[in-house]
């Protein structure tokens, strides 16, 4: 069992963000998977099979996973068709087909472990088998997110979790020579894992065959240019790749171009335009951005310094791969200083004054990236900026600005707004939003930046001065319409808490994936807050009349389901509670992938926790038993109201998510407990409780995947979630207590 949590920590991992990367690095991919997970594996644990099983569904499960990860990656090109958006539906059917081979035996295995030691050790099984399976997934959970996600490569991992599942199958194999074999095989595997350089070959074919079957990389030899896969690797925060073309190279993070280089063009005019502003900046930040094209421009001013932050350091050296000498070239200028440091977090902690901010990054379309949108990190750029200077950053936007471009678009064009007294944007696509706190003298006009831009030292390789005179985005029509139509956007202001330019980024996702989700989300962001939690209070009530009528002809049901719902409620509100904490994490450090093993792990070491601390409830009585499972929905329904006030009362630390995601588990782990040993007290045997109470909790958490996970956080902001999961678990407690108090037969 420790082997199982091991494993399927590891698998989990390794399917979510295989599906990220189709889906950009969306973080609604997380509570895809896992909701599927979930339910997987509780139909697993609802399937019946004999204990001496385990042998097979173990080697099973060793094969397994290398089978799924291979197939993700040759069929990236049927999950995201070449030059389309993933729809939502490819993405739950990709997860379903990729996962139905590992969680489908992974929860066979479960129940069947409770029945082989209650076998030999009587009372307590449950508790253990549960623990140390739990322990299992935190300790692969920590190994994978500190050390596996920054040294190996995927095929490496998937070995290690073939060799631990080996393991697993030798541990229970009666066979005493089969079981010497056993461990032989998965030793050999997981010294194979950490020393063939054969898996790192693979591992890049198995990339560039993927960029292949996306449509990005091809041989030409249909008469189009060569694309080349040159490298690729899985840093702590992103999917890279360098794919080649001509000469010209092109970094795609998640999926999205980073930087194209060298372009000297592009990057001439793009900089030049903005530096028109203030040709004799002095400090000027450039977060993101392509620092192969838009640093040597820069430098060309007669600039003190230029602070490059970039937080991945596997970003330079991917650039460096491709133009080592402009890199070293770089390298020896005085004036550019590197910090390697979360782009937010740099701004926040700096202590330096800064005349021209360029914010350089993606569409927001991850909640890492929508972090450079917000409230909070516009207010902090202001802090940062010298009285005369201005912030520039750029969002992509249709020409003529239909409803749902102009409603991303105008909620960051008014989170500006709240925060700086000057906000000027240019017309076209992509729009570009130049904003000061006053002391800047920003102007769109054509002559003005001409007349600016003639004096300047810098020097012009392609871009010509003159060029701003016929400049299209800068037609003053084309000026007028955008800023109407971004100030007739009935649209809030974006924050981390409430990240409304996910809520758009999902409506245009399922626009050009042609999928029906951008309507149901627009019905439900409709919906008045205060009716939805009525209609949870709505629902419970309903449900206590339905257990009336129920338990005058079958009593023991009405008591045995009011357990489960209780099951249930407490493992929606847990997995609930652990999206909304990845989500917040991401949205306040914004490099979740690299933590999300530890964290899921922190959430299992809770449910240790708690399964230990209730080990005594294994042999109590009937009423003792009915108050640890009120409590568990008491003190879940507290934790939600807490993690909602902490999260928007301030910035809480990375501590304090990490014990919230630790009590969280707690709590899901006592209930596990005190829920079975309540079914084995009203009749149930142990197996059979320990399967329906898994199935509960998987069948519950997959629902709040689901829900907290894809819809409720970016429609509602994760305060009025958290008021919804602790009505919810209110009524459920009240449920609870009415069913608990018919008598059984």
């Amino acid at each position: 069992m420790f082997c199982l949590g091991v494993y399927t920590l590891l698998a989990q991992m390794l399917v979510t963000r295989e599906l990220a990367f189709l889906c950009l690095g969306n973080e609604i991919t997380i509570g895809i998977v896992f909701s599927v997970w979930l339910v997987l594996i509780g139909a697993g644990a609802g399937l019946k099979l004999r204990s001496s099983k385990l042998v097979t569904l173990f080697l099973w499960l060793s094969l397994a996973l290398p089978v799924v990860m291979i197939a993700l990656r040759l069929g990236a090109g049927w999950i995201r068709p070449v030059g389309e958006y993933v729809s939502m539906g490819k993405v739950f059917a990709a997860a379903l087909l990729a996962l139905i081979p590992i969680c489908i035996p992974a929860g066979m295995v479960f129940p069947l472990g409770c029945d082989a030691l209650a076998r030999r050790v009587g009372s307590g099984a449950i508790s253990r088998i549960y623990a140390i399976e739990a322990l299992g997934g935190f300790l692969a959970g920590a190994a994978f997110s500190f050390y596996w996600v920054g040294h190996f490569e995927v095929t490496r991992i998937v070995v290690f979790a073939m060799a631990v599942a080996g393991v697993g199958a030798a541990a229970v194999l009666d066979c005493g020579w089969g079981r010497r074999v056993l461990f032989g095989c998965a030793l050999i595997l997981a010294l194979f894992g950490v020393k063939a350089e054969t898996l790192a070959n693979l591992d890049w074919r198995l990339a560039a065959r993927r960029w292949d079957c996306l449509g990005v990389t091809h041989d030409g030899r249909d008469g189009r240019p060569a694309v080349a896969f040159k490298g690729g690797v899985d840093s702590r925060y992103q999917n890279l790749a360098l794919v080649e073309s001509q000469g010209l190279f092109s970094l795609y993070g998640d999926g999205q171009i980073m930087a194209s280089f060298p372009d000297e063009i592009s990057c001439e005019r793009a900089i030049h335009f903005v530096m028109a502003q203030n040709p004799r900046a002095r400090r000027i930040l450039l977060l993101g951005g392509n620092p192969a094209g838009e640093l040597p421009v820069l430098l060309r001013y007669p600039v003190k310094e230029v602070v490059f932050v970039e937080r991945d350091p596997a970003v330079d050296g991917m650039v460096r791969l491709a133009v080592p000498r402009l890199m070293e070239d770089l390298d020896h200028d005085p004036r550019l200083t590197r910090i390697q440091d979360d782009g937010p977090r740099y701004v926040k902690r700096c202590q330096t004054s800064f005349d021209v901010v360029l914010v350089h990054v993606p569409e927001p379309v991850t909640g890492a990236i929508n972090r450079f949108f917000t409230r909070e990190f516009y207010e902090d750029v202001r802090s940062i900026l010298s009285p005369g200077g201005f912030l520039h950053t750029s969002l992509e936007a249709s020409e003529r600005m239909e409803r749902d471009a102009s409603q991303m678009a105008g909620s960051i064009y008014k989170t500006m707004e709240a925060v700086f007294p000057v906000v000027k944007v240019t017309g076209g696509s992509p729009v570009q939003f130049f904003a000061s706190g006053g002391g800047a003298s920003l102007s769109l006009d054509r002559n003005t930046l001409y007349q600016r831009s003639l004096p300047t030292q810098a020097s012009y390789k392609s871009f010509k001065s003159v060029a701003f005179l016929d400049a299209d985005e800068l037609a003053p029509d084309k000026i007028a319409f955008a800023e109407q139509r971004l100030h007739a956007s009935e649209v809030p202001v974006n924050t981390v808490m409430r990240p409304v330019s996910c809520y758009y980024t999902l409506i245009l996702w399922s626009r050009y994936s042609n999928s029906a989700v951008g309507a149901v989300l627009g019905q439900v962001k409709r919906l008045n807050k205060a009716f939805c939690v009525f209609l949870a209070m709505f629902l419970g009530v309903c449900a206590m009349a339905f257990a009336v009528v129920l338990r005058r002809s079958h009593p023991e049901s009405v008591v045995r389901s009011g357990a489960w719902l209780a099951m249930a409620a407490t493992g929606f509100a847990g997995m609930a509670l652990e999206l909304i904490l990845l989500y917040a994490y991401q949205g306040l450090f914004g490099y979740v992938y690299s933590r999300m093993g530890f964290m899921v792990g922190l959430f299992m070491l809770g449910t240790v926790a708690g399964a230990w601390q209730s080990r005594r409830i294994e042999t109590c009585g009937r009423e003792a038993v009915r108050r640890a499972v009120a409590l568990g929905l008491l003190m879940m329904a507290a934790l939600a109201v807490g993690v909602g006030g902490c999260l928007v009362s301030g910035v809480p630390s990375e501590w304090l998510i990490y014990g919230a995601m630790a009590l969280a588990g707690v709590v899901v782990g006592m209930q596990f407990v005190a829920v079975t040993r309540f079914l084995v007290v009203a009749g149930s045997g142990e197996g059979a409780a320990a399967g329906m109470v898994w199935l509960g909790d998987y069948w519950g958490s997959a629902l709040g995947c689901l829900l907290a996970g894809v819809f409720l956080p970016v429609l509602f902001g994760i305060a009025i979630t958290c008021l919804l999961l602790a009505t919810l678990l209110l009524a459920s407690f009240a449920l609870y207590l009415f069913s608990s108090l018919t008598p059984a037969p």
